[in-house]
């Protein structure tokens, strides 16, 4: 909140992702039931801008790696032979 006119600018972005996971499932007839889990990691750039000189915002940027983990599961089921 500002009560100087001025503009602010926040912008993020996810640079690249990269995931790898794993299946695991058993078949019963028909049908094939599975979980799922796995990692993934992705790279954010962050840059907040302002044009806002009466107060000290200074332009920020900076990068952060995100770590984190993903999981499901699901069912499959054969229609044809």
């Amino acid at each position: 909140y500002s009560t100087t006119p001025a503009s602010y600018t926040f912008e993020r972005k996810l640079e690249n992702l990269a995931a790898i996971r794993a299946r695991l499932g058993y078949a019963m007839g028909p049908a094939l039931v599975y979980g799922t889990a796995g990692g993934a990691s992705g790279e954010m750039s962050n840059q907040f801008f302002s044009s806002n000189t009466v107060n000290s915002f200074d332009a920020t940027i900076n990068d952060d790696q995100a770590d984190g983990y993903q999981a499901g599961g699901g069912i499959e089921y054969r229609l044809a032979g």
